[in-house]
């Protein structure tokens, strides 16, 4: 369940990873391989920080303010951790365009939205389901924007655009199949 929750979280992330590299080249990209292995380190270092340690901080720090009769912070405190955490999480994707000369700021403006969105599901995906979650669809988003979308969008050629948005339709219905035939569906979403 967890594989497929990642997959369509990293399926619906493929609007937003065409919108930041509307004007990535593939002169400019690297090899795949290197960037899937970039994928896999981005996302558990930055989730393992992000959420493991800044989240539960920022919740621990709540509860001791507003808790439940058990000790456990409340939903308010659960939600401004992520909050807080996202926008962090969106600002640290922002501070690479900083040393960038002459980027417009719709740039800085769409990679922090697009990152704290982005956040905000990481964190939620944590509170729910744990670390590992949270952990598989950060390098699921970040190995399908890497190593399919921008390359596929950047190829210029209109079959590759098709056989790729294609296979996000058949991955996404299998997913989505996969994810409805679990018991667990009900109880994430309450």
């Amino acid at each position: 369940m967890v594989v497929a929750i990642s997959v369509l979280v990293a399926i619906a992330a493929i609007p937003f990873i065409l919108l930041i590299n509307q004007d990535a080249g593939s002169q400019d990209y690297p090899a795949v391989w290197k960037l899937i292995l970039a994928s896999m380190d981005a996302g558990v270092q930055e989730e393992i920080f992000n959420r493991f340690f800044l989240m539960t901080a920022l919740a621990w720090l709540g509860s001791l303010i507003w808790s439940e009769p058990d000790g456990r912070p409340t939903r308010l405190v659960i939600w401004t951790a992520i909050l807080i955490s996202a926008i962090l999480f969106g600002w640290a994707h922002v501070d690479d365009k900083l040393s960038i000369p002459r980027v417009p700021i719709s740039d800085f403006i769409s990679l922090m939205v697009v990152g704290t969105i982005y956040g905000i599901i990481f964190g939620w995906l944590y509170w729910k389901l744990g670390i590992e979650c949270a952990i598989l669809a950060h390098f699921a988003i970040d190995a399908v924007a890497s190593g399919i979308v921008v390359p596929a969008y950047s190829s210029g050629n209109l079959f590759v655009h098709v056989i790729t948005i294609v296979g996000f339709i058949l991955t996404a219905l299998i997913a989505w199949y996969l994810l409805k035939r679990s018991n667990r569906v009900r109880s994430i979403t309450q």
